[in-house]
């Protein structure tokens, strides 16, 4: 007998994100143990897909949407999807954000041991409530149908990521936290500009929208490629766009790295989602220079 479970992707993304605001003031009582309780929530969200996965394999419910009003009156709406491309996405992403919640109990408590024990208690609610928003918005980026909803996860991503960075770094952890959010947020408003030139075009915000049907293939079809494509090439550190990546990855938190990793990772999902798969017609043209790029650039 199926499992019916309500809302189960909706469950995945507001699930860590319930639980990190929780977690500052139970750090206060639980100290490091709080720990605890971000790894629950993020296996919650791990077994939500993973039992999601397994349906889909013996019943063939993919894809499946889930959709809700956002701004009636504007005609948004925003949801989250898993199909054959998103759900496996999701389920190698949520496997490295429950292993790498695991591997933090340990490394927080080490890293943590020169502060005072109150001061403690608040570091640890600082991180995990950070690392929590830090789940949140990568899954939420993996399942989203719209475009701004698809933004506001990226920069849910951002935002925490800098926190920990300059909190829970070592030595230049401040100018490196400057660093990592200046070319970020330098990719994600190109990005944000491939998004508004498309709704010029199409007046909607969805993921399908996002077609070489709605937008056509003139100049503007490719400067909405090329726009969403610089964005998120910035934001994968592509070689002459990567100068932000080397100082980043060595100065977080070694229980942060895999995070890192999969933050940098994640554009090459959203291009397949956005580009390869919605515009792949306009997308090729710019096949050759990536290959050529990918060939020549160094290791």
């Amino acid at each position: 007998m199926a499992i019916t479970i309500p809302y189960p992707l909706l469950q995945t993304v507001l699930v860590p994100a319930v639980f990190a605001v929780l977690c500052y003031p139970l750090s206060i009582r639980l100290g490091k143990r709080v720990g605890w309780v971000a790894f629950a929530s993020v296996l919650y969200a791990s077994l939500l897909l993973f039992l999601a996965e397994a349906q889909a394999l013996g019943q063939s419910t993919l894809p499946s949407l889930e959709s809700f009003k956002w701004a009636p009156s504007a005609g948004l709406t925003f949801g989250f999807l898993a199909d054959n491309l998103s759900l496996p996405v999701a389920l190698i992403v949520s496997f490295v954000l429950t292993a790498a919640a695991v591997y933090s109990m340990p490394y927080m408590q080490k890293r943590l041991e020169s502060f005072s024990p109150e001061s403690q208690k608040r570091q640890y609610g600082y991180y995990y409530m950070s690392y929590l928003l830090v789940c949140t918005g990568l899954l939420g980026i993996v399942l989203s149908t719209n475009l701004i909803e698809l933004y506001l996860f990226l920069e849910l991503v951002l935002i925490p990521t800098f926190v920990i960075i300059s909190l829970f770094g070592y030595v230049e952890k401040e100018r490196v936290a400057i660093t990592y959010i200046l070319w970020n947020q330098l990719g994600a408003f190109i990005f944000l500009a491939g998004i508004l030139l498309a709704y010029s075009r199409t007046s909607s915000f969805d993921v399908s929208s996002l077609s070489a049907g709605t937008i056509g293939t003139g100049s503007i079809a490719y400067w909405v490629v090329g726009l969403i494509l610089l964005g998120w090439l910035i934001k994968m550190a592509i070689f002459g766009l990567h100068m932000w990546l080397p100082v980043t990855e060595a100065e977080p938190p070694t229980s942060f790295a895999p995070i890192m990793a999969v933050v940098s990772g994640v554009g090459t999902y959203v291009i397949a989602r956005l580009l390869l798969q919605g515009m792949p017609t306009v997308f090729q043209a710019f096949s050759l220079p990536l290959m050529v790029w990918a060939v020549t650039a160094p290791p």
